[in-house]
């Protein structure tokens, strides 16, 4: 266990990369490598949670690597770190939690790819209070909750692929501008106020 703000302001520290083998590390706590210049992370799969803020306002940020295990992903853990740098992210399919505004201000390039737990997000802007450019997304994989502040309030399209089985509650709570959502046949159970107010959804393809 890393504990909270161990390393918090350490401007000196530029790479962190846990081993994965000796590392013993399950937990890295709350602001623990926050405000410092970290340049590259490396986290093994030993890791299961990744607390609030713990790698938030890492400005310089060029590479995250987050091996399969990581199962936990707190509240603003990368916010505002690697903007305008980082222009791919990828997250484990072990993934089951994403806290409020984990990546805000994380990727700033509306072209790019943006992985969460088997999620592809394409044409995404850096998540902020002002801009939600997020137009479709693709989700390949379940998640056992999510929040729909991670995801935009511009989006208008998601696509479910096959071996999905969960839509989480309010996953995609007042998406106002959600036109089109595509569901297959692998869905199980949609959550309570998955799609409340969701005021412009005209069409909902379900699987014959």
């Amino acid at each position: 266990y890393i504990p909270k703000r161990a390393f918090w302001r350490n401007h000196s520290l530029t790479n962190v990369s846990l081993s994965p083998y000796d590392s013993g590390v399950e937990e890295i706590g709350e602001f623990a490598f926050a405000e410092c210049d970290i340049r590259n992370i490396y986290i093994p799969s030993s890791v299961s949670k990744i607390g609030d803020s713990a790698f938030a306002e890492n400005y310089g940020l060029d590479g995250v690597i987050l091996s399969e295990g990581v199962e936990i992903i707190g509240e603003s853990a990368f916010s505002s770190s690697g903007y305008g740098k980082l222009r791919i992210l990828e997250i484990p399919s072990t993934v089951k939690e994403i806290g409020r505004q984990a990546f805000r201000r994380f990727i700033d390039h509306e072209e790019d790819f943006y992985a969460v737990g088997g999620c592809v997000v394409e044409h995404y802007s850096a998540y902020t209070e002002e801009a939600d450019e997020l137009e479709t997304l693709t989700i390949a994989a379940d998640l056992d909750a999510f929040w729909s502040e991670l995801i935009g309030k511009n989006l208008e399209t998601v696509i479910f692929k096959d071996g999905i089985t969960i839509i989480p509650k309010y996953g995609f709570n007042e998406c106002k501008r959600l036109r089109n959502v595509i569901i297959p046949p692998t869905l199980q159970s949609v959550g309570e106020f998955a799609f409340r107010e969701c005021e412009s959804l005209d069409t909902l393809i379900l699987p014959s």
